[in-house]
């Protein structure tokens, strides 16, 4: 027979294997997927200071989606239909889009013109080459 604390380890290790073999289901682009979106989640649930609950409700109305659809997705509980993950997939670009932009346009000016610089170089070579 075995105590609380032997009972306890054992349906943990179980239920970790479980896991394990659930999330090798998983293709490696939504994997991915995954990832990302947890990441935007968490730093977006830190930013406002909210329960995952209205983090779901309000990006169940940006996305379009279901707030228990992305609420199973970021637990990793079973990966959701085509359509929604491409709805997701759209979302996650889109916010990595705006934080990459963020990033360039509070840099300092020096990084801002040689961005410029590099982009204006980057115009001159394709119109040479198109002139070639």
């Amino acid at each position: 027979m075995c105590t609380k604390v032997e009972w306890r380890s054992e349906a943990r290790s179980r239920g970790q294997a479980f896991i394990t073999s659930f999330r090798s289901e998983y293709s490696t682009e939504i994997e991915t997927l995954w990832v990302e979106f947890t990441v935007l989640f968490d730093e977006r649930r830190k930013r406002e200071k909210c329960s995952p609950t209205k983090i779901y409700n309000a990006l169940s109305i940006e996305i379009n989606l279901n707030s228990a659809t992305l609420a199973s997705f970021y637990r990793h509980q079973r990966a959701p239909q085509t359509t929604s993950l491409d709805k997701i997939e759209a979302w996650v670009e889109k916010e990595n889009w705006k934080k990459d932009n963020s990033i360039i346009i509070s840099g300092s000016s020096s990084s801002i013109n040689r961005n410029n610089l590099l982009s204006s170089s980057n115009i001159i070579l394709d119109d040479n080459n198109n002139d070639s």
